[in-house]
């Protein structure tokens, strides 16, 4: 047996002694279990491996009958070398005999592209590496899984160094009692927690979900894994890897925009595409907000430059793109963002190996939490938010004045009676005050 299975068989009900087959597991649960294997094989690209949102996966969509994997890798264009899984299958289609004038069934070959890895080095080292990968997927949907677990074993007892060791646990976190929820429709669930959560500005939860919107249309990787921030005082998304590098917007916004706050909570989200109307994605916890600020205030990359691409708004002359190294951005930040108007930042780390082992880390450790429910999901943040709230115990910064009265009041009622009381209240406005998303 794999250590991989496509396909769920089931007792035959005349037959209890012998097996039919029922159905195809889903494809996502396909990908989950093929990130855990290269894992545990010491075979996980060391920069990404990812599930491929736009190839008609998702939706919950299920793994094709006798459907074949293969692997390709090869140089990136600019940088790295990559592996690309497909999945090859045999399909029936309806097609019209003009000759008979009727329709006819007929089967042609399909190949269907399924994930995608990387790691930065591009040396002919890295590229044999990339092909141990391949060997490992061949291996993990049609070799006997005993001959697998006993590769596992012996490089957990460090009888085999892999290809791609997994990182040092001194800089991770645990995760232990965390959950993940997986296809969520997240305007539904993540809305129904920002509408619990959000006091002063429930009108950043319309900006959040037309990003999201946004970033499942787009087809790029590395926007489609973010951490979401919501608190009382509004909600932010912030990108994965800008989390990790110092003085990026996304990384000051998780260590300083209220992480002591008892009703602050962070989750990591994989937007992985539409269904129908929907935007579909994987919700992970991330745990205690004020624990987490102080490990990703610990283990962040410095930054070394960053390069900003603006429309030239207030600028005669166009769009343009500036770079700059991280002592003049630092220093001049306010003024960047004042000359050149609307920007798209792209952050450069000092050691972008170091930061891709950190990313790495963290995603390979999410896809241990158990699966948990979408009740689970908003069950926890209703029971936290009613014993916080309805004993008033909330817990401000020390930077931050103490909430009188009435504050506390508006802390207890709902957005929809928030909401309300503004629209009584003539020419009374909110607005997010943030730089960037």
């Amino acid at each position: 047996m794999p250590i991989i299975e496509t396909e769920v068989w089931v007792p035959n009900p005349e037959n209890g002694g012998r097996a039919e087959f029922s159905h195809t597991r889903k494809a996502k649960d396909v990908f989950d279990d093929l990130e855990r294997h290269l894992k545990a094989d010491g075979r996980l690209p060391d920069e990404y491996f990812s599930f491929d949102i736009h190839g008609n996966w998702s939706g919950g969509k299920e793994f094709p009958v006798d459907g074949e994997i293969f692997c390709k890798t090869d140089f990136g264009a600019s940088e790295g070398v990559y592996i690309n899984i497909y999945v090859r299958y045999r399909e029936e289609v309806q097609e019209h005999n003009k000759g008979t004038s009727k329709n006819e069934i007929k089967t042609q070959n399909v190949t269907q592209h399924f994930a995608t890895g990387k790691t930065l080095g591009d040396t002919i080292d890295d590229l044999d590496k990339m092909n141990l990968v391949a060997a490992s997927v061949t291996a993990g949907f049609y070799s006997n899984r005993l001959e697998l677990n006993e590769r596992y074993d012996k490089i957990k007892r460090g009888e085999i160094i892999p290809p791609y060791p997994q990182p040092s646990k001194t800089a991770s976190r645990s995760g232990d009692g965390l959950q993940r929820y997986t296809n969520i429709d997240l305007e539904l669930h993540l809305g129904k927690i920002a509408e619990q959560v959000i006091i002063h500005s429930p009108e950043d939860w319309t900006i959040i979900m037309n990003e999201l919107r946004k970033i499942a249309l787009s087809g790029n990787y590395e926007d489609s894994r973010v951490y979401w921030h919501v608190c009382s005082y509004g909600t932010h998304l912030c990108k994965e890897s800008d989390t990790f590098i110092t003085d990026t917007t996304a990384h000051n916004t998780v260590i300083d925009f209220y992480p002591t706050d008892k009703d602050t909570f962070i989750y990591f989200i994989e937007v992985t595409g539409f269904s129908g109307q929907r935007v579909m994605g994987d919700v992970y916890e991330v745990g205690n907000s004020s624990e987490f600020a102080k490990y990703i205030r610990d283990v962040a990359e410095p930054l070394e430059s960053v390069t900003v691409f603006y429309s030239g708004i207030n600028s005669a002359s166009g769009s343009k793109i500036a770079n700059f190294n991280a002592d003049d951005y630092r220093a001049n930040r306010s003024d960047i963002l004042t000359e050149h108007g609307q920007t798209l930042r792209v952050y450069h780390p000092k050691d972008k190996v170091r930061l891709a082992t950190l990313v790495t880390q963290e995603r390979t450790n999410r896809t241990f939490f158990s699966i948990g429910t979408e009740e689970q999901l908003l069950q926890k943040v209703t029971d936290k938010l009613a014993e916080l709230r309805s004993t008033a115990t909330i817990i401000e910064p020390a930077s931050h004045k103490i909430p009188d009265a009435d504050t506390l009041a508006k802390k207890m009622q709902t957005a929809s009676e928030r909401v309300k009381e503004q629209d009584t209240q003539p020419g009374k406005t909110t607005s997010p005050n943030w730089e960037e998303r």
